[in-house]
């Protein structure tokens, strides 16, 4: 029988530069430990400065050594996404990886971002996909980059075809994880990863010499 994997088992990744968003809570919270641990250079990106300082202090308390800062990110918010990406692309230093874990679900009404997009669709699909298209050029002087991203089980209850409602504005839609918009924003960050590697071509994605690994991980939303 197989050796049930652990964090323990992750190699070193001295040297690395990972971000990882909605980093100060949750899975994502484990994650920057983990890799910081390893030994990245790990970035948190949080919705305020005051969960983002909390969250890498509270790393330090149990990594002294590690390597951790944090940065203000609102993926609801195009202005916010601008801002963390150009903090982060200052230095012209490659990023090695990018975790794309922050998403919101089971909003009790419906609610919009200060853009005016519906807020799970906001922070779930427009602002992944724009931070990691920001992020590209750096990404792509890594000399194996990564990108990540976390989406949620109930992307099986999508039915493929045309959306035309990403705003939630049909009467009758409920804000619940068992109807659109929600079920729509955890299937497209999947398609905006294959979309990727299209424009990207193959060399680039999922092919024995591995350039950009693009993956898709599902999990439950934590938050």
């Amino acid at each position: 029988m197989s050796k049930a994997w652990t964090p323990a088992d992750i190699p070193s990744q001295a040297g690395r530069r990972v971000i990882v968003t909605r980093g100060n809570s949750g899975i994502g919270w484990y994650t920057a430990l983990e890799l910081a641990r390893a030994g990245a250079q790990v970035t948190i990106g949080a919705r305020s400065k005051a969960k983002g300082e909390d969250a890498a202090e509270r790393i330090r308390h149990i990594v002294p050594t590690a390597q951790v800062r944090s940065g203000v990110l609102d993926l609801s918010n195009r202005t916010s996404v601008q801002s963390f990406a150009d903090s982060q692309l200052e230095g012209g230093h490659p990023i090695d990886m990018l975790i794309n874990n922050a998403g919101i679900m089971g909003l009790p009404k419906r609610e919009v971002s200060v853009d005016g997009h519906e807020l799970q669709f906001a922070t779930n699909v427009f602002g992944p996909y724009r931070l990691t298209g920001l992020l590209l050029p750096a990404l792509l002087q890594a000399d194996r980059p990564r990108v990540v991203t976390v989406a949620s089980g109930t992307h099986k209850m999508f039915k493929p075809g045309p959306i035309t409602d990403l705003c939630a504005l049909a009467p009758g839609i409920k804000p619940d994880p068992r109807n659109p918009p929600f079920n729509d924003s955890a299937m497209l960050p999947r398609r905006h990863l294959w979309h990727a590697c299209t424009r990207l071509g193959n060399k680039y994605c999922l092919s024995p010499s591995l350039r950009l690994s693009i993956h898709a991980v599902t999990a439950a939303f934590d938050r």
